[in-house]
């Protein structure tokens, strides 16, 4: 049986009328680009390495710019708030779990096609290979597994404990409720997403 992710790679039925993947596909953002507040690209963007302390202090990670919070410290209530969203409702979330104890956990939430995480919309398959390369930079070798979580996973702490090797913090656990800022940021987002489209269109 396919996973989902899986079986969403392998839908290419018809054409598509959904613009994020329009957008993505057509030459008015250019291929191998992140659509994010800062329309970074994959190739010269740097994989973020905390301190291996620094969940042990509330007040520096809330200090954080966002995209350092929602890729090390939050990805998974970014996630959840990009999925409570009904215009969403196609998106899943995929726990990329390293192999071997290693690290380098993610969140992220895709339809199998298009990915949401802290570099804002991108393609699933640019996201895999950015992980690999960027993380196998300082673990040779470095590889991941793909686990769908339930949506009420990424905000209890005790569910995510019945998944070996994963451990998440809910929105009381922070300094202050990340929900918020994960909305704003998924606003911040779509707004640079519109003002993409809008110049490719025009």
């Amino acid at each position: 049986m396919l996973s989902f992710v899986q079986s969403r790679q392998r839908a290419r039925v018809g054409t598509s009328t959904d613009p994020t993947r329009d957008a993505l596909n057509s030459g008015g953002i250019a291929k191998g680009k992140a659509l994010s507040d800062r329309d970074s690209e994959w190739t010269e963007s740097e994989l973020y390495r905390p301190k291996r302390n620094l969940k042990r202090f509330p007040e520096l990670q809330w200090t954080h710019p966002d995209r350092i919070f929602f890729a090390c410290v939050a990805c998974h209530i970014l996630a959840h708030a990009f999925l409570r969203r009904p215009e969403h409702s196609r998106f899943r979330a995929i726990w990329t779990r390293p192999a071997n104890g290693s690290s380098g956990n993610h969140v992220i939430a895709t339809d199998g096609e298009i990915v949401f995480d802290f570099h804002g919309y991108s393609r699933w398959p640019d996201l895999l290979a950015h992980a690999h390369k960027k993380n196998r930079v300082y673990m040779s070798g470095w590889s991941c597994a793909l686990i769908e979580l339930p949506q009420d996973v990424l905000i209890s702490e005790a569910k995510s404990l019945t998944y070996d090797g994963l451990h998440l913090r809910e929105p009381g656990q922070f300094l202050h409720d990340p929900l918020p800022r994960a909305d704003a940021f998924i606003d911040r987002v779509a707004q640079r997403y519109d003002q993409l489209t809008n110049s490719a269109t025009a």
